[in-house]
């Protein structure tokens, strides 16, 4: 019984996996910068935000966002959140006070300029499976978390949402008070950025390894408990 006991642990143990990297979220790599959207002060246009979906229980490691500033000696920031796919924090929601957010870090309008630039965060946050939005907030802004100096940083955007990401979620709604958004564009319109996790998801081959084991840790005992009949 031990033996058995030994082989099944194994035998779990390989069907698990190791941690395995995953990007779940990458509209950056490949995709040329179109256009910035301000991280406007007040409820109409922060903060911005763009989603991305985990099929299985994760951690996310790392977040890249695409930024510039050409005022960049403001001695502002901008806030990066991950948030739930809940009602207020998608940002078809005006006057936007996230709700349960969990503060990724903090980039400084200094280490920015003109040219749009990624920024990396890294991060260590578990999540269930599901859809997350990744949220900038201006550091001026009070109401979700801002206590610094007003940020004129850009987030820059395409106007497709082609990459890695979640169907159907968008960045954009016309209730941006900002030219560059149309209706059209709003339908499409992605944030650049990229997510990268790790998972613990179990891997098919391990999987046939754990049944193969069981089935034959089976037959066995089958076999024994005959022998000892006879």
């Amino acid at each position: 019984m031990r033996s058995f006991g030994m082989v099944v642990g194994l035998a779990a143990a390989l069907a698990i996996g190791p941690a395995r990297a995953a990007v779940v979220f990458d509209n950056i790599t490949g995709n040329p910068s179109q256009g910035t959207y301000s991280l406007a002060v007040g409820p109409l246009g922060s903060p911005l935000g763009d989603s991305f979906s985990v099929s299985t229980p994760s951690t996310i490691t790392s977040v890249s966002v695409a930024l510039a500033d050409a005022a960049n000696t403001d001695g502002g920031s901008v806030l990066v959140y991950l948030v739930a796919n809940a009602a207020g924090n998608i940002p078809a929601s005006t006057g936007r006070v996230l709700s349960n957010k969990i503060a990724l870090g903090t980039i400084l309008d200094s280490t920015l300029s003109s040219v749009v630039s990624t920024k990396t965060l890294t991060t260590n946050v578990n999540v269930a499976a599901g859809t997350y939005w990744i949220e900038l907030v201006n550091s001026v802004d009070t109401p979700n978390g801002g206590s610094g100096a007003n940020s004129r940083a850009t987030w820059s955007y395409l106007t497709s949402a082609a990459g890695i990401g979640t169907a159907g979620q968008f960045s954009a709604t016309t209730n941006f008070a900002d030219t560059a958004f149309t209706s059209t564009a709003d339908s499409a319109a992605a944030f650049q950025m990229i997510v990268n996790a790790t998972t613990n998801a179990p891997e098919p081959a391990s999987i046939a390894i754990l049944g193969a084991s069981l089935a034959g840790l089976g037959l066995l005992r089958r076999r024994k408990a005959k022998s000892a009949a006879v």
